[in-house]
């Protein structure tokens, strides 16, 4: 009885552990065109080139019917996708969860970028990301985004193929990103 007791106890304090509260992601599962854009280390690369390094798949996917491909096939440039986030009233810590899907030991990383302003016009604060290795298979990931800095008044949700900085390069699908807000 005891057993079952705590069990009960313990399947009623875990929702209150859970991140709570909305998605504040646009376009989650990339059923839809936008939200999403290019962005990093990507000066002089064209616009058309640009445009190759973010692709709406329909052929592999963890649910719906696409996922996101996210490729950096270049070593002099670190392309990533971004979506700005804006917040009316910063909360003390995130939950970043998406999944994804890399080759067997491929290195890649999500976070998000502290800001202060406007997606057309915003400083830079600072950022919380983690880099993952792949499996192969689609997994679900987890970022923990805390100690935001003073100001922040806009995340920008960062999707990248390989690790930061110019000669990696890799290929990630990412489908089911949700930002929740963690009190």
């Amino acid at each position: 009885m005891k057993k079952f007791m705590f069990a009960a106890l313990a399947g009623l304090a875990f929702p209150l552990m859970a991140a709570d509260g909305p998605n504040l992601i646009k376009n989650p599962g990339f059923e839809e065109d936008g939200e999403w854009r290019v962005w990093g280390s990507i000066t002089g690369m064209s616009d058309a080139e640009k445009q190759t390094k973010m692709v709406y798949d329909t052929t592999t996917f963890a649910s719906g019917k696409r996922s996101l491909k996210v490729i950096d096939d270049q070593e002099k440039f670190s392309p990533y996708v971004i979506q700005f986030v804006p917040l009316e009233t910063p909360a003390a810590s995130y939950r970043l969860t998406f999944k994804a899907k890399a080759e067997e030991g491929a290195e890649f990383r999500a976070g998000a970028m502290f800001n202060k302003g406007t997606p057309a016009k915003h400083e830079y604060l600072g950022s919380a990301d983690k880099p993952f290795r792949g499996n192969g298979e689609w997994k679900e990931y987890t970022v923990d985004i805390k100690n935001l800095k003073e100001g922040t008044n806009l995340l920008a949700v960062l999707l990248a193929p390989c690790k930061w900085g110019e000669g990696y390069t890799g290929t990630v699908w990412f489908d089911d990103v949700s930002l929740v807000a963690v009190e």
